[in-house]
């Protein structure tokens, strides 16, 4: 058991930025952090853990699934500004999902949130910074909450770029905005630490090896109040971090920037340290970590079971995974909008899909510099009001429900605009319009609903989402007043279209949706 504690900043997946060389000679690099404290109340949690791992026969891998909800607070600046994606979202948490399938655990996503407030999305004041976080939380509290930043810091003033940290005090995951996609394992690490794990090198955060210690100049029994773990393990469960299936570790992946450390570092006897460079819970790079040891894994499910835990645990409304990707039907690809006011994009519906995700951009390449519009909807269709006038777009979308975050886009698809807007009720001398019923069986009529101040003629038009007129009536006239047009839909197939009104000094839409 240790002696003393150290209350330090556990520097949260410090991973430095992997550069090949030609030997395993360490070279300079812009070193990142975290930023999570490890305090004797996590300490305590942790043994805790390993305990009741031991007891329950955790470390197995025959678990039964655990669902564990998360949700997603997109920070911004004041005017909303320097908000992240909604897309890395779903990259970072098909990573995490991908590194804890193993553990049987499936975190699903519970609800994704903007917030806009500069002080939290720059961390420019730390303690102001967690507190409007834990109100946050506070209004939030089944589930991980993780608020993604543009920058974060913490108060220990840490060296480096901190990347992440997990808060103890509030129980939240603070994560740096560009960390999160399909490539980092930050998320993996943080989840680890919400989880009681600290880092295999536990006490050495603060303490930089070579530059205090060599093969001549051994370290101490103790760093930083916690006991060294030797070479040869035989103080494990005493020393660094508790698990005896982890390598002694003296946070030597700090800086280093390949999969194999050979620097000379040895522990106080003066036996060669050999870190594993594998583990989410060390420094190492991203390219380097694969796992959590067998120990770990069951610490981990041994925090689950606690009843502290039992908040962040639930049950998705669907488990099914979605593996096929969105088929996008209208606008057709290459297709020129009947309007450039209001577009409408549709998609056949996805079996088992309970949301999705659609990315409007100038780019083919959905750059996030020149997206337009990103937003989640539940039914099959979107209308899209801020466009430009004769302007190239690319659409594509996600389908996905909680628990499908890995699926892919649909193809992309592009279309372009007309210069024609939709005109308004008031440009054709209109007090009142709308279609009712705006939802009908196919094969049903529906009544065109209009008060004129003054009689106008028009023509009346069915248009499908690809532009195409599929039923044309000319020659409506409406005297001064209150009149109901009733229009057949017969030959007209399930789906979307437009009704429109055409005169001499303009044109109106309303919407129509036709079912089997």
């Amino acid at each position: 058991m240790k002696q003393t504690f150290n209350i330090l900043v556990v520097l949260m997946l410090c991973l430095p930025i992997f550069v090949s060389a030609q030997n395993d000679e360490p070279v300079k690099a812009e070193k990142q952090v975290c930023g999570t404290e490890f305090t004797p109340a996590m300490e305590a949690r942790l043994l805790q853990n390993i305990a009741t791992a031991k007891r329950m026969n955790l470390s197995n891998e025959s678990r039964t699934t655990t669902y564990v909800k998360m949700k997603f607070h997109l920070l911004a600046n004041n005017d909303g500004t320097g908000r992240i994606s909604k897309s890395k979202i779903f990259e970072a948490l098909c990573r995490l999902n991908q590194n804890y399938a193993d553990q049987n655990i499936v975190f699903y996503l519970a609800g994704m949130y903007d917030m806009n407030n500069t002080v939290v999305n720059t961390h420019s004041n730390v303690s102001a910074a967690q507190f409007q976080m834990s109100i946050r939380k506070n209004q939030h509290n089944d589930a991980i909450n993780v608020f993604v930043c543009n920058s974060i810091s913490t108060s220990s003033g840490s060296p480096g770029i901190t990347l992440g940290y997990y808060s103890p005090t509030y129980d939240i995951l603070v994560m740096r905005a560009n960390q999160m996609n399909s490539t980092s394992a930050t998320l993996t690490h943080e989840a680890g630490h919400f989880f009681s794990l600290p880092h295999p090198f536990n006490g050495w955060e603060g303490t930089d090896y070579h530059a205090n210690f060599s093969a001549s100049n051994p370290p101490p029994a103790s760093v930083g109040g916690n006991l060294v773990e030797l070479a040869d393990g035989s103080n494990c469960s005493t020393a660094g971090d508790y698990f005896c299936d982890t390598e002694a570790d003296y946070n030597l992946g700090f800086g280093w920037t390949t999969c194999n450390y050979n620097n000379g570092a040895v522990d106080p006897t003066g036996a060669l340290v050999d870190p594993d460079e594998t583990l989410y819970m060390g420094y190492f790079s991203d390219v380097c970590q694969n796992k959590f040891s067998t120990d770990q894994k069951g610490a981990i499910a041994a925090d689950l079971t606690h009843f502290s835990r039992n908040y962040v645990k639930g049950t998705p409304n669907s488990t099914v995974q979605i593996t096929t990707a969105a088929n996008l039907t209208a606008p057709g690809n290459n297709a020129t909008t009947q309007f450039f006011d209001e577009v409408y994009l549709n998609w056949d519906d996805m079996p088992n899909a309970t949301q999705y995700y659609i990315e409007i951009n100038r780019s083919p390449q959905f750059t996030s510099q020149l997206m337009i519009d990103e937003v989640l909807v539940t039914n099959s269709n979107y209308v899209v009001t801020n466009l430009t006038a004769n302007t190239d777009y690319y659409w594509r979308v996600k389908a996905f429900n909680e628990v499908s975050a890995c699926n892919s886009f649909s193809t992309a698809s592009k279309f372009t605009t007309s210069s024609f807007p939709v005109s308004t009720k008031e440009a054709l001398a209109i007090t009142t319009i709308s279609l009712r019923p705006n939802v009908t069986e196919k094969g049903q009529f529906v009544n065109l609903n209009v008060q004129t101040e003054s009689k106008i003629d028009a023509t009346i038009r069915i248009v499908n989402v690809n532009g195409q007129v599929m039923k044309n009536i000319e020659n409506v006239t409406f005297q001064a007043g209150t009149h109901i047009h009733q229009i057949e839909t017969a030959g007209l197939a399930p789906g979307v279209y437009i009704v429109n009104m055409q005169t001499v000094n303009g044109q109106i839409n309303e919407r129509l949706l036709i079912t089997n």
